[in-house]
């Protein structure tokens, strides 16, 4: 997985303003990816404000680890910085990271159908990254929850366009767990 944001009329979420840093309008920003240097490749982003996106200029991005601090094309201060606290920064579909095969926007997963020999089991509801797999979380027709591991072995195909990952069932009970 690539990005752990969300979505919203197509743009992806790419990080939210955790405060200003400094004195001459600069944020650190909670990146929502595995991949913070991905922001160096970025020229601008956009924030949702008053029902529509509005596009702003990227004048610098410094990363450190995982630690990613911005400065904003017109935020100049260390008050305007304040102002973006909490801003929920995205990216237009344009812009947003190529992924490599088997690879998907955790945004993109939720929603989607879980099917096993054809039948519905439930609707995928989270995603947990946690060690070497990340593990998916359906909410189950029936009532109830199961979780599973996102390995190959158990998932046969997922397809985006149509909200639909279809898993393999004799796999599925080799690993799932189920929860009330």
């Amino acid at each position: 997985m690539i990005y752990t944001g969300d979505r919203k009329k197509g743009h992806l979420r790419v990080a939210v303003v955790a405060r200003p840093q400094g004195l001459k309008g600069h944020v650190k920003v909670i990146p929502c990816t595995d991949d913070p240097d991905r922001f160096t490749d970025l020229s601008g982003l956009c924030v949702w404000d008053k029902n529509c996106f509005r596009p702003i200029a990227l004048e610098e991005v410094r990363v450190n680890g995982k630690e990613v601090v911005l400065k904003l094309k017109g935020v100049d201060d260390r008050e305007s910085a304040e102002t973006l606290r909490g801003t929920e920064l995205y990216v237009e579909p344009q812009d947003e990271a190529p992924l490599q095969d088997h690879a998907y926007f955790i945004a993109d997963l939720m929603g989607c159908r879980v099917e096993r020999s054809g039948e519905e089991y439930g609707t995928m509801s989270e995603v947990m990254q946690h060690g070497a797999a990340d593990v998916y979380v359906v909410t189950l027709r029936k009532g109830g929850v199961m979780m599973f591991p996102a390995i190959r072995k158990v998932i046969r195909r997922v397809d985006i366009a149509n909200k639909v990952i279809e898993v393999d069932a004799e796999a599925l009970q080799e690993v799932a767990v189920y929860e009330d």
